[in-house]
Order: structure tokens, then sequence, then C-alpha cells
């Protein structure tokens, strides 16, 4: 009965159901307790840690995470706890910790080797690729996105599949070449409204809408932009991180074709975010017209250069160009 909630709870996690998911395996928990079943608890305390992950609730997420290893520990489950150091190394991707995103993924790594846990591996490859597009190392960003992919392809895992295509959309949109970009974000979105995992449908509207808006597109950008945040109203989702990009681009392209936006509502948005990568303090600047966000692209940007062999190149992508020739001129 436990193994069926959690079954029941996590179908509800991927479809955006995120008070149900927990209503359910909260129930299953105190079950697991009271039978003392202490599989079934680490299993629940993971899923639970699972929904605040994608509600935007990090420390929630974590501190369940965490108490799922040590019970996990005590009864030698070596995949729970594979799957919660994974779980853990995601959480700290979103707050922008790379050095424990990678330290927690190559624990998990080791484990999942001994275990033959293919789709764990293909899982920790994801993020090692998003991790490296995210500092500037591309080769490195593809190659692992790349076996990733091999991996979800080879197991037939479609949500890990979805996930690849959206991060390799990623590398190219990096890059600048949009087209290519674009291919792998729709395809990502087909598959994700394909297992209807709403997140990643989510994800993927936002960076179709994000070529667009690169593209000076501002009328198609606004509408794949609106049909994400609506999304991310509809499930309830309380990503600061994703809230506000979704929120600074859309109001970027109101404020491109002279339309009303409340600057507020981005002012509180920012209040309740962890980590502002570059090109997202790019657009702050761009729509608040406050240097200090730019600044602080510029400085994020030195920051990545100065650990590349090759900073010249990561200097000639599109958006690390638009930051350092911006602040050259208003410095």
């Amino acid at each position: 009965l436990i193994v069926a909630k959690n079954s029941i709870g996590f179908t509800y996690i991927n479809s955006g159901e995120y008070d149900k998911s927990l209503k359910i395996l909260t129930n299953a928990m105190k079950q697991a307790d009271e039978l003392g079943d202490e599989f079934g608890m680490g299993g629940c305390l993971n899923k639970i840690g699972n929904v605040y992950w994608y509600k935007g609730d990090y420390d929630k997420a974590l501190s369940y995470f965490t108490r799922s290893i040590k019970v996990q520990d005590a009864v030698g489950d070596k995949n729970g706890i594979m799957s919660n150091l994974g779980s853990i190394g995601g959480v700290y991707y979103d707050k922008g910790d790379y050095d424990k995103v990678l330290d927690y993924f190559s624990r998990s790594l080791v484990i999942s080797q001994q275990v033959n846990d293919k789709r764990e591996m293909g899982r920790i490859y994801f993020y090692f690729g998003r991790v490296y597009n995210n500092t500037g190392e591309m080769m490195k960003a593809f190659d692992f996105a790349t076996l990733s992919l091999n991996i979800s392809e080879e197991l037939g895992e479609k949500f890990l599949l979805a996930l690849n295509l959206n991060s390799i959309g990623n590398i190219f949109y990096t890059q600048g070449y949009y087209k290519k970009a674009l291919k792998h974000y729709i395809h990502s979105l087909d598959m994700s409204k394909e297992i209807d995992h709403k997140l990643a449908e989510v994800r993927a509207l936002l960076n179709i809408g994000n070529i667009y808006f690169n593209q000076c597109d501002y009328y198609k950008s606004i509408g794949y932009i609106e049909k994400s945040l609506y999304m991310q109203k509809e499930i309830s989702l309380d990503d600061g991180d994703l809230l506000l990009r979704s929120t600074a681009l859309l109001f970027n392209a109101y404020k491109h074709l002279n339309k009303v936006y409340d600057k507020q509502e981005v002012i509180l948005l920012i209040n309740k975010t962890e980590h502002i990568r570059f090109e997202l303090n790019l657009r702050l600047y761009e729509l608040l017209e406050d240097t200090s966000y730019l600044e602080t692209a510029y400085n994020q940007i030195q920051a990545i250069t100065n650990n590349l062999e090759d900073a010249a190149k990561f200097l000639s992508y599109p958006i690390p160009k638009a930051i350092v020739e911006e602040w050259e001129k208003v410095k």
C-alpha cells in the first residue's frame, strides 16, 4: 500500500498536482512510521522532498532529502541514497552552488556505477552538462548532455529525453545558434506534452519565448511566455527563479512594444529569488534601468572567464558579449 501511494504521489508530482501529491505522500509516510517500514519511510521522505524542490522551497527540500538519506543509510538502501544525493545536487543547482552540485552528483555517480543504474547515470550526466553550460565549458557541456541523451534514448526514458533536448537547446542558445536551439526546444515541448510533465513543458515554453525575444519577434515571444506563466500559476509553482525569468522577459517584451507593466511585481520576485544568473541580470538591467544589475552580470562573466582556457571564445557568445559591451558604455 505504501509503495502504491508513493507511486501515485510521484505521478501527481509529474503532472504538477503538488498539493495532491503532498497529501498522499504525507499519509503514506505516517503509515510507514506506524508499521516501522524504514524502506517505505525513506521513499516517502524523498518524494516529499521532490515536491518542495519543484515548488521552489529549497530549504524544506534539503531537509527531507537529508532525513531520507539517514533512514536509507540505516537500512543499507544504496539506491535510495544514490537518488537522494542526486536530488540534493539538483537543489544546489537551482541555488547556483555549482561546486556542491558536482560534489553530490559525483558521489551519486559512484553508487550508480556500483549498482549499474543507467537511469541515474543519465540524470547525473544531464546535470553535469547543465553546470558546464553555465560555467562556459561548452565542449564538456555538450559531451555530458549527449551521454545523457543516449542513455535516455536507450532506456526509452521520455522525461529524461525531454530534459536533455531542452538542455542541448540551452547549449546551442548560449553559443548563439538560435535555429538549432529552437528545434530542440520544440522537440522537448512536444515530448513534455506527450508524457504530461508540466514542469518540463513550462521550461520549454519559456525557452521558446526567449528565442523569439532574442530574434526581436516580441509578439511571438509574449505568446509563449504567457503560456508558460499561466501553467506556472495553474500548477501552483512557486519557483522564484523561474517566475522571475518569465516575468522579466515578458515585461521586457512589453517594454519594446510600449505596453504597460508593473516594475514592483518584478522587484518582489527579485527579493524571493536566491540566485540570479548573468543573463537574467542583463534583462533586469534592461527592464529596470538600474546599472547595479549590469555590474553584477559583468562581474559574473569575469568570474566565469577567470576559470576558462578559451575566455575569448566565451566572450564572443551573444549574451556575454552584450553584457561586456554595455558595461563598457555605462561604467
